[in-house]
């Protein structure tokens, strides 16, 4: 008996202290990353899992090119999934592919675009692979977007954007602001979410100084696209980049030079230097299509079987016949010589006439027209409306005061409001909207 109490007692003995050792599990340290405190062991498994998941020989997950540093031979990557922001180093052995798996060269690998990799067992990138799941858009100009709904819209569809969309320049990361209205753009996405948005050909500013002499008149530049702008007091303009003719003309003065605009950069451009000596003439001829149209310049009822001699600057021009509709145009006079043909039957079409004259406009500068309700063809004259202009339809309506024709009061505002319809459906196509 005594025996059997001694093995109780020793069982019991031994029970206790695998029991006490069980209970004294060793607790792991705890650390902050100043936003929440994880377990030193969560963690570490945690990383562990993240770490052999990216050395996958198939990584599943998506990631934005964030930065490309050439020197360092390092790539920056952002998670999709997450937002998560890591590095992997990358060598002359590391392969570069486009997403139908062509092999292309690391120069061609672009800021934004959306990638897989794999990676060695040392971090170092074997292979990087543009995405065949997320979209491209190139040359993306008719856009919008709603920074408080976070909305950006391309064309006529509306797609997500979230505090993990990145943007981009050729400078590298930018702000969602520093977008201009009339940037060229690079859009990856997937389904109706937009992952980055890279500025392809971005924009600048122009500071117009002495502005005095030109006061009231009008400066027009010519590149891939053309803008119109009222020359006024501390006159400052946002566009493209790119080179242009620029050409102002206002109170008897005109000239012309080019200028490049660079990418987020300002450029002042002193009117004094292109004002000259003045005032100075443009001879301009009229030729209509309609028997006895009328025309007005600046109010004024001309001869048009005689020229006349105008000063540079801008002037009102308006045309009348019995049977048709009133026809204004806005002209910025700046060439030595000019014609005119107007046509009242055909709407508000305009077209441009090549003649001997747009050698004087080379040198010159050139003759803008602004309006509608008819046509008019111009030698040495720029009959383009373009967007930027400070014209409204109010000035160009109350230009039309002082003309008289066989047409009633509806048919006057049917054509107003046609002017007004087709006014706004070119300003919409100019501006993307």
């Amino acid at each position: 008996m005594k025996i059997q109490r001694k093995i109780l007692v020793l069982f019991l003995a031994v029970l206790f202290l695998v029991s006490s050792g069980c209970g004294q599990k060793e607790e792991q340290p705890k650390f902050t990353t100043g936003k929440n405190t994880y377990s030193g062991l969560a963690v570490q498994q945690d990383s562990t899992e993240v770490e052999i998941d990216e050395q996958k020989t198939a990584v599943t997950g998506l990631y934005v090119v964030m930065q490309i540093d050439t020197q360092s031979e390092m790539l920056t990557f952002q998670k999709v999934e997450n937002g998560k922001m890591l590095e992997r180093p990358y060598n002359g052995g590391t392969c570069f592919y486009n997403k139908y798996g062509d092999i292309m060269s690391l120069a061609r690998l672009e800021l934004g675009c959306v990638v897989s990799f794999r990676t060695s067992e040392d971090m170092m990138l074997t292979e990087v692979r543009v995405s065949d799941i997320a979209w491209e858009r190139e040359g993306v100009d008719k856009y919008s977007f709603d920074a408080e709904k976070n909305i950006f819209s391309i064309g006529q569809s509306n797609y997500a954007f979230d505090g993990d969309t990145c943007f981009f320049s050729d400078d590298g990361a930018i702000m969602l602001s520093d977008i201009g209205t009339d940037d060229e753009l690079r859009v990856w996405g997937i389904d109706k979410k937009i992952l980055s948005i890279t500025v392809i050909t971005g924009h600048g500013e122009i500071e117009f100084l002495n502005t005095e002499a030109f006061r009231g008149g009008y400066v027009m530049l010519c590149g891939a696209k053309k803008y119109y702008y009222e020359i006024t007091d501390f006159l400052t303009v946002e566009i493209p980049e790119g080179t242009y003719q620029l050409t102002a003309a206002g109170n008897g003065y005109g000239g012309s030079t080019e200028i490049t605009v660079e990418r987020n950069q300002q450029l002042d451009v002193d009117l004094d230097t292109l004002k000259g000596e003045g005032p100075k003439y443009c001879t301009l001829s009229f030729t209509v299509t309609v028997p006895d149209t009328t025309v007005l310049l600046d109010g004024q009822a001309v001869d048009i079987n005689e020229p006349i001699s105008v000063s540079y600057g801008t002037h009102a021009l308006q045309a009348a016949a019995t049977g048709y509709s009133a026809w204004s145009r806005q002209l910025v006079v700046n060439s030595q010589t000019a014609t005119i043909i107007i046509d009242v039957t055909t709407g508000d079409k305009t077209s441009e006439e090549s003649s001997e004259a747009e050698v004087d406009t080379e040198v010159e500068g050139t003759l803008g027209t602004e309006g509608t309700n008819g046509s008019a063809t111009t030698s040495g004259v720029d009959s383009s409306l373009y967007s930027g202009s400070s014209l409204s339809s109010g000035s160009q309506s109350s230009q039309q005061n002082g003309l008289t024709n066989s047409s009633s009061d509806s048919d006057s505002d049917a054509a107003t409001n046609a002017y007004l319809d087709t006014l706004s459906g070119i300003v919409d196509t100019l501006t993307g909207e």
